[in-house]
């Protein structure tokens, strides 16, 4: 466990949620990161047999082949996905990705049975056919001049690094069912063709402001203390971005220490020097 999956944890606990519960598979090395979760009241290590939890979805939802796609598909996001949804199909609940940060309560307006968070489509993905799903409020009023002008806001399109659900939703299933269905279909690719079809009002995607996805560039390179407070849109629950090979590589030299060092000067560390107070008491003791 790097540092960064430690605030990523400590954020949700510390946003409000009940329970945040940690899966593992195996023995839980030992370490400081570690001992700083176990140190916060709402953080759970729970032990996870993968095997035995694919299975039980298998049986419980008529989805055969769960187990081997989880076991043979090439695709490290895909295997995160089944094994997430399998999670919330069982148990209820919200996944949040280890590249996040909890910075705010979900809203508590939302009802339905299933939510995504969502990011803004690159201006190529534009010129796809994208459902209304995508994209509410596509119209949007903005003045200019004292007069209002209408133009089109950027199309947004549902992420798995956020989501939610009640126990058994038969959304999951079907995300689940499709994936098995077509084993050469990225996680997002389904969900996507899913989303189109669907009709249950219980389905809900959240416009990207509040599930707010930033860059790496942005996340992790110096910025003026002046444009901090403005990288994260007002109503915000959670920031998230995109593992890669360079998002790696900060999470290798991030500490509390660092986190202390860089508040004022970096966005990620602004970020959890802000919402994840916990990590004061170990850089001032």
């Amino acid at each position: 466990m790097v540092w960064s999956h430690a605030f990523a944890v400590a954020s949700a606990a510390q946003a409000g949620m009940e329970q945040v519960v940690v899966h593992h598979v195996g023995e839980l090395p030992a370490g400081p990161q570690a001992d700083f979760l176990r140190s916060l009241e709402r953080v759970v290590f729970r032990r996870l047999d993968k095997v035995a939890l694919l299975r039980s979805v298998e049986e419980k939802a008529g989805i055969q082949g769960l187990t081997r796609l989880y076991t043979l598909s090439p695709d490290e996001g895909t295997r995160n996905c089944i094994l997430n949804a399998a999670l919330i199909h069982t148990h209820g609940g919200v996944s949040l990705a280890p590249e996040t940060l909890m910075i705010a309560p979900f809203l508590h307006e939302r009802t339905g049975s299933v939510f995504f968070g969502s990011r803004r489509v690159s201006v190529a993905e534009r010129s796809l056919a994208l459902s209304r799903a995508f994209r509410p409020d596509f119209m949007k009023r903005f003045p200019n001049g004292g007069t209002e002008r209408r133009r089109p806001s950027s199309a947004f399109a549902p992420v798995y690094a956020v989501f939610g659900a009640v126990a058994a939703a038969p959304f999951l299933t079907e995300w689940l069912r499709a994936l098995v269905a077509d084993h050469t279909l990225q996680a997002e690719t389904a969900l996507h063709r899913l989303l189109e079809q669907n009709m249950d009002a219980g389905v809900t995607v959240y416009p990207p402001d509040t599930m707010h996805s930033l860059s790496a560039l942005r996340l992790f390179r110096r910025a003026a203390p002046t444009r901090l407070s403005s990288l994260v849109p007002q109503g915000t629950s959670v920031v998230y971005w995109k593992a890669s090979q360079a998002t790696r590589r900060h999470e290798t030299t991030l500490s509390p220490d660092s986190i202390m060092i860089n508040a004022y000067s970096q966005p990620y560390s602004a970020l959890v020097w802000k919402h994840v107070p916990a990590v004061k008491t170990i850089v001032y003791l």
